[in-house]
């Protein structure tokens, strides 16, 4: 039975036969293995990316889940990703994004990374969970704590958090974070601009101008 994470469309390796292809025909019974024709060099590069992805989806699961740490997924996506990149250079780089988006999972591995100062940095979950908070935060000095602080135990921004732990308004904590956070009409609130971008921005951009032309008024 496919993996939780497993979906249409999702890279999986025949590890046996060291081989790659795609799931098809999904049903909680099982999938359709459909072998991809890949050679030497892209075949060992799907192989360790499909590591990489795996690793996150638990990791990310399991603290989810338990509400602690897994270090020893940490600690094995760590690994796998300062592989890839040692050989393979980031993972945003245009000679693997290509190969990550044969993946139904590709944009959420892409957001692994993030743009610091024009190179490319790890996200938070290398070092620690996002889907809850290790320390109890009682008090933000800022605007940044305070989204760091959402991230960390929400995964995600959740302003009346944010307005409980800074004493301010929606409106404050809004116009301090112009640039980092943004609406998404798609998913009805506020993402973080690393995670925003990182789908694909074309297809974004036509579903978001879609839904204003559908919601007038809500420019």
């Amino acid at each position: 039975t496919p993996e939780m994470h497993l979906r249409e469309g999702s890279l999986v390796a025949d590890r046996s036969r060291r081989t790659v292809g795609y799931l098809k025909d999904i049903t909680p019974y099982g999938a359709t293995f459909q072998p991809l024709d890949l050679k030497g060099y892209q075949k060992e590069k799907a192989l360790l990316y499909i590591s990489i992805r795996d690793a996150y989806e638990r990791l990310y699961r399991n603290e989810a889940e338990n509400r602690t740490e897994d270090s020893r997924q940490r600690e094995y996506l760590n690994v796998s990703y300062d592989e890839f990149v040692m050989r393979y250079g980031n993972l945003n780089a245009r000679q693997n994004a290509k190969l990550l988006m044969m993946d139904a999972s590709g944009r959420d591995v892409l957001a692994l990374e993030r743009a610091e100062e024009g190179k490319f940095v790890k996200a938070d979950i290398f070092e620690r969970p996002v889907s809850f908070s290790v320390e109890t935060y009682v008090n933000a000095g800022s605007p940044e704590e305070a989204l760091s602080a959402s991230l960390n135990r929400y995964g995600g921004i959740d302003l009346d958090f944010m307005r409980a732990i800074t004493d301010s308004t929606e409106e404050e904590l809004l116009g301090a974070l112009q640039g980092r956070i943004y609406y998404n009409p798609l998913v009805s609130g506020y993402e973080i601009k690393d995670r925003f971008i990182a789908g694909n921005v074309i297809d974004r951009a036509e579903r978001v101008e879609e839904w204003i032309n559908d919601h007038p008024g809500h420019e």
